[in-house]
């Protein structure tokens, strides 16, 4: 029963999807117009690496983000006034969620060339991107990634997908969502799944405080070097539409930015058949305290940026209709999303920069 559900369809890919730790590696390799940064080593020894596009003013730093605040000065820590706006993405935080990872090494293709990975020419997006400091890390979990025996999702069971994604106990019992993250680091196991590094660490809930695993050290060591404006963490949810996931540890100025932001991709995704679900608008929502914490709260509260967790559909097995996405699909959702995160962080730096600019 256990081979069965590992085993899946595991139904052979198009070539433009790519998105093992080989693919995000081939890239990064063949990159000549931006520039790649060599960052820590994951737990299973796998290099960490990012890369750049576009230049930026210099910092001139004097305090940590806390201690600038703590001075009624946030310009102690990046005074933004004269930088361009910075968009930061990063993929494969949970190593099994390859949709984003695939995503986004069809844009550095884009920015290398012009072109993604079925020959289409994105002119809009590269237009776009003038101007922006744009950081991409493809594959935060490398680790996890180089676990998963399947390129893709589509049209598997939620079973393979979750036996993948949460792994089993050794007893081959499946782990589930959200329960598995009731273990941390995770011991009980038959299958380490795809959310975890060789630690057993899931890098959305490490301990950002003590000593983070050195995936989010990477991360955050990055997010501090570059102060983004916006920081989108490319996500996937077996059959659910794409969404974007609660923003309620931002300040208002943030919230209605990204609000503003998922009304232009519901009305694109709408446009193209794509699944987008409702994002309510934080106006008018009643305060409430917000008990979770993860990695784009960490990041939010250690170098400014508004911070954004992004769910794709995997297109698994379902008897929903509207949620039977193939390949391509999926890769064009991603772009909608490129293009309008990099249209919001130009269009609404203000609101982004707020409060790094001088009055």
């Amino acid at each position: 029963m256990l081979d069965r559900i590992r085993a899946g369809k595991n139904l052979p890919v198009p070539d433009y999807w790519r998105g093992t730790v080989d693919d995000v590696d081939e890239v990064l390799d063949q990159v000549t117009r931006g520039r790649v940064i060599s960052l820590r080593t994951s737990a299973g020894g796998r290099l960490l690496r990012a890369v750049v596009y576009g230049s930026q003013a210099p910092l001139r730093r004097t305090a940590n983000l806390n201690s600038a605040f703590g001075a009624s000065l946030p310009r102690a820590y990046v005074d933004k006034t004269d930088r361009r706006p910075s968009l930061m993405l990063v993929g494969g935080a949970h190593g099994s969620e390859m949709e984003g990872i695939v995503g986004l090494v069809n844009l550095i293709h884009v920015m290398e060339s012009g072109y993604d990975l079925l020959g289409r020419s994105w002119k809009s997006l590269l237009d776009l991107a003038e101007g922006v400091r744009l950081t991409i890390l493809p594959c935060l979990n490398p680790d996890g990634r180089a676990r998963v025996g399947l390129n893709s999702y589509v049209g598997e069971s939620a079973e393979t997908y979750r036996y993948w994604m949460q792994g089993t106990r050794r007893d081959g019992t499946l782990y589930s969502w959200p329960a598995v993250k009731e273990f941390h680091p995770i011991r009980d196991v038959g299958f380490l799944g795809g959310y975890f590094n060789d630690d057993h660490i899931n890098p959305m809930h490490d301990d950002f405080f003590v000593n983070p695993c050195a995936e989010v050290r990477s991360l955050m060591e990055l997010a501090d070097r570059e102060a983004p404006d916006l920081i989108a963490l490319l996500h996937s949810a077996a059959d659910s539409p794409f969404h974007f996931c609660s923003i309620a540890h931002l300040p208002p100025v943030h919230q209605e930015a990204i609000y503003s932001l998922s009304q232009r991709v519901k009305e694109r995704m709408t446009e193209k058949g794509l699944p987008f679900a409702p994002f309510p608008d934080p106006r008018q929502q009643q305060k409430v305290y917000l008990e979770q914490f993860n990695l784009p709260r960490a990041l939010h509260h250690h170098c400014g940026a508004a911070t954004l967790t992004i769910e794709s559909c995997a297109g698994i097995a379902t008897d929903k209709e509207h949620l039977k996405l193939d390949w391509q699909q999926i890769l064009d959702g991603h772009f909608i999303l490129f293009e309008e995160l990099l249209s919001s962080v130009k269009a609404e730096f203000h609101k982004y920069a707020q409060p790094f600019l001088s009055d």
